[in-house]
């Protein structure tokens, strides 16, 4: 019986001893804890930021959990990388935000860094430098990146072709309306009034002298372009008659006709080769036979003769 109670009372007393050390430990360890230097060096305005953030300073493992899963979720609302982000400009005013905006973009700083020498026109060729100039100059002064300036003169060019082709379709439609009433309007005397106007043509030119002659064949051929063939032959056959070139010396007489067509001459040769007093004449040289001689064969062939010639 002694002994049972003196167990018992032992076992009892270093059961309470036991307790009673762990309870120590533990409070060491909490006052240790409460002592200890903390494992950040957060302080000031972050360390605010980060307790109304509501992550949780006492273990270095808790605290980085909470920042990553935060971190996380600001990447799957954003939907894009961080590399990918722009800042915008704060207003209007704001230079340095628009400078960095605009190069982020590609937008070069000069007129001249923007590449655009192997533009072409339609049918292939060169686009006038002045016009490259000016597409550089408006991509510079409204920023844009380099593919939007290649589009902007793209479109210019197929604008300027397209309107061009259209202009050029319309003034052919006009023209060949203006050549089909021309036509019209000299009907059976066709060939006799193109014979006139070409002799008118050909004196003009020889008048002009070997300077001034083809240069006046070169107007000739872009008016033509331009007013039409019709309004080149009118203003030669006002000018032939201006000048007589469509008149013939009937001889003899004196009296004169209007220009004959290539058969009336051939016809109207021939009855002077029969009539002997004329041909006699033509054989002493008289120069309004032989003039007359000259019209008549050039008529028949089809040529314009030079004005010195005829006269």
């Amino acid at each position: 019986m002694t002994d049972a109670a003196t167990t018992l009372t032992t076992g009892g007393a270093a059961t309470s001893t036991t307790t009673a050390n762990q309870g120590a430990a533990a409070a060491a360890s909490a006052e240790n804890k409460a002592t200890a230097a903390p494992w950040h060096s957060f302080e000031g305005e972050t360390l605010g930021y980060v307790q109304n953030k509501g992550w949780k300073l006492d273990d270095p493992k808790d605290f980085a959990t909470s920042v990553v899963k935060h971190y996380r979720d600001l990447e799957a609302f954003r939907g894009i990388p961080a590399d990918r982000i722009m800042a915008w400009p704060k207003d209007q005013n704001d230079a340095d935000g628009w400078k960095a905006l605009y190069a982020r973009l590609g937008v070069p700083e000069k007129p001249v860094d923007y590449q655009l020498t192997d533009l072409k026109m339609a049918d292939g060729s060169e686009v006038d430098p002045s016009f490259t100039e000016h597409v550089r100059s408006i991509a510079a002064q409204h920023k844009l990146t380099p593919t939007q300036a290649r589009a902007v003169a793209s479109d210019m060019l197929g604008y300027f072709d397209k309107a061009a082709a259209e202009t050029d379709a319309e003034e052919k439609a006009q023209l060949a309306a203006q050549d089909a009433e021309w036509q019209k309007n000299w009907g059976a005397n066709m060939q006799a009034n193109l014979q006139a106007a070409r002799q008118a043509a050909a004196a003009l030119s020889e008048r002009m002298g070997p300077n001034l002659g083809p240069k006046l064949q070169a107007a000739l051929s872009q008016l033509e372009q331009t007013a039409g063939k019709g309004v080149v032959m009118e203003m030669f056959l006002a000018l032939s008659r201006g000048l007589g070139e469509d008149k013939f010396q009937t001889g003899g007489n004196g009296g004169t006709s209007e220009i004959m067509s290539r058969e009336q001459a051939t016809a109207k040769l021939n009855d002077l080769k029969r009539d002997r007093e004329w041909v006699a004449k033509y054989n002493s040289g008289s120069a309004e036979h032989v003039r007359l001689f000259r019209q008549l064969t050039a008529q028949i062939a089809g040529v314009a003769w030079p004005a010195h010639l005829v006269r």
